[in-house]
């Protein structure tokens, strides 16, 4: 998934997949949490790749089994 925006700034990055994080206001911050976490029980992973004013890459991947 990926779009042309602002991207995400270098010291936020750390914080985007925490459950609760969100630069949006209150009761937001729990999708990426469960994405992640989600793919992580599968054996799989999430990759973001951003740049500023680059916009912002997610990457999913999954064990073909």
């Amino acid at each position: 998934v990926s779009d042309n925006g602002s991207g995400i700034p270098d010291e936020k990055l750390p914080y985007i997949f925490q459950q609760g994080y969100s630069t949006k206001g209150n009761d937001r911050g729990i999708g990426l949490y469960l994405v992640e976490r989600s793919l992580k029980a599968m054996g799989g992973a999430i990759v973001c790749e951003t740049g500023k004013g680059e916009g912002t890459r997610f990457t999913v991947s999954l064990p073909y089994r």
